[in-house]
């Protein structure tokens, strides 16, 4: 008889692994965008924003400089909210403008694009980025 109860887990990427493609992000972030001033981080709840945090990390390690960082809820512009039940998850929290600013937002998965696109949608709510960019770690399509 097969458990049911408990859920396999894969492990698609090792601690070490992880920690190597966190700093190749990182290095990644810093080519892309030279002046680390304009950059904002703004992670998708929920676990988006934990991997906006190690990544703002690891970019202050590289760098000596903080980096900007903040939280976009897309809960209200998603176009299937009706489906996705109550659940709490923390508030838009973005500290300053995003005039001039390069945005990353960031997500631990992405499926259907659902969430990013309402993500974006939310965004311009808050003003007009210079440019918007994504990062994710695992695409499931």
């Amino acid at each position: 008889m097969i458990d049911q109860s408990s859920p396999k887990r894969v492990e698609i990427l090792s601690k070490e692994e992880l920690a190597r493609t966190l700093v190749r992000l990182a290095s990644q972030i810093l080519e892309e965008i030279p002046d680390r001033g304009r950059l904002l981080l703004l992670g998708i709840p929920t676990r988006g924003i934990q991997l906006a945090e190690v990544l703002a990390k690891e970019l202050k390690e590289k760098t000596g400089q903080e980096i900007e960082q903040g939280i976009i809820d897309p809960t209200f512009h998603r176009d299937d909210i009706s489906n996705l039940g109550t659940k709490l998850v923390p508030t838009t929290d973005i500290s300053s403008s995003l005039e001039e600013k390069q945005v990353l937002l960031v997500d631990d998965v992405i499926f259907t694009g659902r969430t990013v696109r309402a993500a974006i949608e939310s965004l311009q709510a808050w003003g007009r980025p210079q440019r918007v960019m994504l990062l994710v770690m695992v695409d499931r399509s």
